[in-house]
């Protein structure tokens, strides 16, 4: 998820559709879906929609849209510059949030042509973002609104439990560090018993903190400015 100054471009009519900016907060639910599902997809992102010069609109399940308002909102609280989010609008399949759409360019693209002063300065201020999120701390791990966790990281079929407690981690985490086939583990769970072992342990955890889990150069926007804008904010 990204993080601005917000875009300074105006106008009120930027699309052949006819969607006007100024009216984003009037439009009944089903004529603002019908401008977004009509506005041209983002070129990198097949889930972002182009509404106008000054705004974008993510689309999503209503549960990770959720989620990832209460995480910019979260980060935007802890000084974190990120995109507002101006509206949300849903239908029974899908959420869709309008933001404020940011200029600038994706890391990835300029990287080759920075110097190093500049190289330095980004890494600095990356490393400011990251200590200002670990600043969020929870008792649970998960997303922040639904406490389901998405980390990728952790992704199995029977992953952790929405809101997971340290100790529902570090069963989880033990589990598998100490796994060594399917057949040994149906076996345990026959006896009525958990998979445990010592080969690994992990370390106790105390807490949780903020995380963003994809702070890869194409998820990074560049403004005019040099100041470096997180593209997606997720937790």
């Amino acid at each position: 998820m990204s993080m601005p100054s917000h875009s300074a471009m105006t106008g009120t009519e930027d699309t052949d559709s006819g969607f006007r900016d100024d009216l984003l907060q009037s439009y009944p639910d089903a004529e603002l879906i019908q401008y977004i599902i009509s506005s041209p997809k983002s070129p990198s992102s097949y889930d972002v929609h182009l509404l106008s010069s000054k705004y974008i609109a993510k689309t999503c399940s209503h549960a990770e849209a959720e989620d990832a308002i209460k995480a910019m909102e979260i980060a935007h609280n802890l000084g974190i510059r990120c995109p507002r989010v101006q509206r949300t609008v849903a239908n029974k399949l899908d959420a869709h949030y309008i933001m404020n759409r940011i200029e600038g360019t994706t890391l990835d693209t300029i990287w080759t042509k920075l110097s190093w002063f500049t190289t330095i300065k980004l890494a600095f201020q990356l490393w400011r973002f990251v200590r200002i999120l670990r600043s969020g701390t929870s008792s649970t791990a998960g997303s922040l609104a639904t406490g389901r966790c998405r980390s990728f990281y952790l992704d199995d079929k029977f992953g952790v439990p929405a809101q997971a407690t340290a100790t529902d981690l570090g069963e989880f985490m033990r589990f598998w560090g100490n796994f060594r086939g399917m057949r040994q583990a149906m076996q345990v769970a026959k006896q009525g018993q958990i998979l445990t072992g010592d080969e690994y342990i992990p370390s106790t955890t105390g807490g949780f903190v903020l995380t963003h889990h994809d702070l890869a150069p194409r998820n990074l926007l560049l403004d005019s400015l040099g100041q470096q804008l997180w593209f997606w904010i997720g937790s």
